[in-house]
């Protein structure tokens, strides 16, 4: 439906009646009218599915104002014309192709009351009011890992190694904010509006201005913002300061666990790790989970190749160990760097996987998180059992260069902790014609 073509005059505003229609399309997504995307880069975004779309950056703007920049205006414009802009083809994909249900959707049906932000805004993509109530904010690239599958721009002691190997000139490390006091008095203006804000980085917990917002959201009263991190959980306090002390003064947290795999396997994926402490610290989380309800503590693996086969055994070790729930995995599929897939599988470990993860599902309960993830779950396989988008042996001569270029290794020792490679025919070879 075009709300655009009612009504030519593009400083008409929308109605409840409009706003309500527009909201059942499928051209329609509400976060760039309250939310903003904030990478380390400092070039503001509508959201982490839609990084390529730049509303302006910190350096220009203040972040109230990057909502509403000439780019920002635009987008709204078209989806309310009827149109899904180009940018956001990752939620498309997913409800066209997968039949998931996209980042879109799930944010139009959390901020299904938020209808009268919408109300008033003109046609050509002007808000009426300037509200926002959710941020994903990544002040820095700073990190104490080099995931082998991160980049620069999200990893600090990735860059470094980068730089130290000659194939990185630009900064180390990166912040997203250009002028501080601005950003604090957006801060204040906007916590009574703000219902959440995601924290990643980088590694949000080795990042001071992390702990500063906290302490600022908790001397001035603002502890009704609901809280959620990704992070390694390589350290769970700051200049002796638990997190959990600080935590539970907040409404709710979601604590994330960016874990792929345990014992060596985490340390080749995630470069960096110290298994026992990661795995004390996914200990210490669940066992404060017990004692404060509004905790939720979430092991986040990033599904690749490197871990596809392996994770309901990461699953299971977890749970024995108390450092996990059986429904509290938050699975994100990787599509980035497509030499990761887990679409480059051979056919037989794709049928290995399928078969693991239907048996995961069978065991999981009835609980609201175990269906996300049996849904998850039938998402991936889905994903996965698709025709990789270039040859698959070729592909995964991509995986083992990008590998040997990060790190120095034998392929015996790269063997021994992923066997399941053996039969993956290996080659270095850029020849495209590998099927």
């Amino acid at each position: 439906m075009s709300l655009a073509s009612r009504d030519e005059d593009q400083t008409s505003q929308l109605t409840p009646a409009e706003v309500k229609a527009l909201w059942q399309s499928s051209s329609f997504c509400i976060l760039p009218w309250l939310h903003i995307y904030l990478p380390s880069s400092g070039a503001a975004s509508p959201c982490c599915t839609n990084f390529e779309y730049v509303y302006g950056h910190t350096r220009d703007h203040g972040l109230q104002d990057l909502l509403d920049t000439p780019q920002a205006n635009a987008l709204r414009a078209e989806m309310i014309s009827g149109r899904l802009p180009a940018s956001c083809f990752r939620c498309q994909s997913a409800e066209t192709q997968y039949g998931a249900i996209s980042y879109r959707m799930d944010m139009n049906r959390r901020y299904a009351d938020q209808q009268e932000l919408v109300v008033g805004t003109t046609r050509d993509g002007k808000r009426a009011q300037r509200k926002m109530l959710y941020l994903d904010l990544r002040f820095s690239n700073l990190c104490n890992f080099a995931c082998v599958m991160c980049d620069e721009h999200n990893s600090s002691s990735y860059a470094q190694n980068e730089a130290k190997a000659g194939r990185w000139q630009g900064p180390i490390v990166q912040s997203a904010i250009a002028n501080w006091p601005q950003f604090w008095q957006f801060v204040d203006e906007q916590a009574p509006h703000l219902d959440e804000i995601y924290l990643c980085g980088g590694e949000p917990l080795i990042i001071e201005a992390q702990w500063d917002l906290l302490r600022r959201l908790i001397d001035r009263g603002h502890t009704h913002i609901r809280l959620r991190y990704n992070s390694n959980l390589s350290m769970l306090s700051w200049n002796r300061t638990p997190a959990f002390e600080l935590w539970e003064k907040f409404r709710s947290v979601n604590l994330h666990a960016s874990v792929d795999a345990s014992g060596e396997r985490a340390a080749w994926i995630r470069r960096g790790t110290k298994w026992p402490q990661v795995l004390e610290n996914m200990q210490q989380a669940v066992q404060f989970s017990k004692s404060h309800p509004q905790f939720n503590f979430f092991v986040a693996p990033t599904v690749q190749i490197l871990n596809a086969l392996h994770l309901v055994d990461l699953h299971d070790e977890l749970l024995r160990q108390e450092a996990a729930k059986p429904d509290h995995f938050a699975f994100n599929l990787l599509r980035t760097h497509t030499y990761f897939s887990i679409q480059n599988l051979p056919d037989a470990d794709k049928a290995r996987v399928a078969r693991d993860w239907d048996g995961l599902k069978s065991r999981l309960g009835t609980s609201h998180e175990a269906q996300n993830m049996r849904t998850r779950l039938d998402e991936m396989r889905a994903f996965m059992l698709q025709a990789p988008t270039a040859p698959a042996r070729a592909e995964r001569a991509a995986l083992l260069a990008s590998l040997k270029r990060q790190m120095n290794f034998e392929m015996d020792d790269f063997f021994r902790v992923f066997p399941e490679a053996r039969n993956w025919e290996l080659t270095t070879s850029p020849d495209p014609t590998l099927a």
